[in-house]
């Protein structure tokens, strides 16, 4: 899928400072850390972006890769082949105004926002993709200045197809806020 131009000449000239990927912990390569960040950065970094007032806020802080080459089973305790690449991915942001509904907690579609924009990137996966659902289970409010800890991984990851599951924790009661199953595809090239 390729970028039109005048969105990568704009991506071009910004200040990519976000793209500093030495404070991300976890044991990805830094390639993939950087995947990750610039994935986020493209999708946030202009003023004209869908809630670019949120997306700004969102810090990447650890991202981690399974290395199947280990011969260990990516999901430990099951008899999963080895050879599944699985990654996980943490950012976290703080709950503001410009997040919540009347009743002055996060709203669904904040929420729905937040589990697109930092859904697992393991590198592999190319684009970011076209979303094909976001089934989101909402479990607890988030109020202004929650601090919130999204945590990504990835289920499966195909040719054209990618799952992952998301869930949004608030960080300071260690209670958790929305889960959801997101499935993106990369969409086929038109044929002209």
């Amino acid at each position: 899928m390729a970028i039109p131009s005048d969105l990568m000449k704009a991506f071009k000239s910004q200040d990519k400072s976000a793209l500093d990927i030495s404070s991300i912990k976890g044991n990805a390569p830094d390639a993939i850390k950087t995947h990750i960040a610039g994935i986020l950065f493209f999708f946030i970094f202009h003023k004209e972006s869908f809630a670019h007032s949120v997306g700004k806020r969102i810090k990447v802080v650890e991202a981690d890769a399974e290395d199947p080459s280990s011969g260990e089973s990516a999901i430990k305790g099951t008899n999963e082949a080895p050879s599944r690449r699985r990654a996980t991915v943490i950012c976290e942001c703080t709950v503001e105004q410009d997040m919540v509904n009347g009743a002055g907690n996060m709203h669904g579609g904040c929420t729905g926002y937040l589990m697109a924009a930092t859904k697992n990137k393991d590198g592999s996966y190319g684009t970011s993709g076209v979303s094909q659902s976001l089934n989101i289970v909402y479990h607890a409010p988030a109020p202004v200045g929650t601090q919130l800890r999204i945590v990504s991984s990835t289920v499966a990851v195909g040719g054209r197809v990618m799952t992952a599951r998301c869930e949004i924790w608030d960080k300071a009661l260690d209670r958790l806020v929305a889960s959801c199953v997101h499935t993106k595809m990369n969409p086929s090239h038109p044929k002209l």
